[in-house]
């Protein structure tokens, strides 16, 4: 527990606005089962190391309200970086997570995202068990201080690039 880093978790977040003006509904509930996820990983005893940094996108059915209430529910840090009309495009979180660890560079981090299953090459696995795998002790113990690179998911793919299930890692 005493030589846990630091975990700074990096949050995409999309709802797709349909046809009505609304919001598809499933945002709201994977959303909550991942951040019950983080809240149940091995580090929730070290929880104030962690910090959650989300970007929302599409619909502000998420709004840093709402996200704020999710996030108090399961006693965790969460800092909004923002909302964009467009829907997700991964370049701008990319962009987010390199300054970051370009100024925290012995610091840990995992990107994940509320839309696993819109990558082809996420397979049968459920967004739960995506988010699982990025959040594993073994990914995270992967990632020491002293590494210089290093990244761990559920299942990497090869083809048709380099890329983990659903696009969820730890670095």
């Amino acid at each position: 527990e005493n030589g846990f880093p630091s975990l700074a978790i990096f949050y995409a977040i999309e709802a797709i606005p349909t046809e009505n003006g609304g919001a598809e509904s499933f945002p709201v509930v994977t959303v909550d089962q991942q951040l019950q996820a983080i809240r149940n990983s091995f580090f929730s005893n070290v929880l104030d190391r962690v910090a959650i940094r989300y970007r929302t996108y599409g619909h502000t059915v998420l709004e840093t309200e709402n996200m704020e209430e999710l996030c108090h529910e399961q006693r965790l840090n969460c800092t909004s970086l923002g909302h964009r009309e467009s829907l997700f495009t991964e370049q701008p979180m990319m962009q987010t997570i390199y300054d970051y660890c370009v100024e925290h560079n012995s610091q840990n981090v995992v990107y994940i995202n509320s839309n696993p299953k819109s990558y082809a090459w996420s397979g049968n696995e459920s967004v739960l068990q995506l988010t699982e795998g990025a959040l594993a002790q073994e990914c995270i113990n992967a990632n020491p201080a002293n590494e210089t690179c290093n990244v761990c998911g559920r299942r990497f793919e090869p083809i048709p690039f380099p890329s983990f299930s659903g696009n969820l890692w730890s670095a």
